[in-house]
């Protein structure tokens, strides 16, 4: 893997898990707020997973849940190797 997917992905986490910690509890608004639409697949996915780091998937939105799922599919295993603390989810519903 080239070091700034890898960059991408630790960037990603760190930032939605600090947006989530202190600047909202809403992944819309703190999106809206850092302009995390505008950057790259990898980056949007980590920044979900570290939104929610600290949620079983049942609390999850239910609006976010999907998401946050095949994030976990995608990057999930990329980012456990890379030492940033991802859980693996359950399936939705669970």
């Amino acid at each position: 893997m080239s070091h700034r997917y890898d960059d991408s992905l630790s960037r990603g986490f760190d930032a939605g898990n600090y947006a989530n910690a202190y600047e909202s509890e809403n992944l819309s608004k703190a999106w809206k707020k850092r302009r995390v639409k505008q950057t790259s697949p990898a980056y949007r996915a980590a920044y979900v997973l570290g939104f929610f780091s600290s949620y079983e998937t049942h609390e999850v939105p239910e609006t976010y849940r999907d998401e946050l799922i095949e994030a976990e599919r995608t990057y999930g295993p990329r980012m456990r190797a890379l030492g940033i603390a991802v859980d693996e989810r359950a399936e939705v519903g669970s």
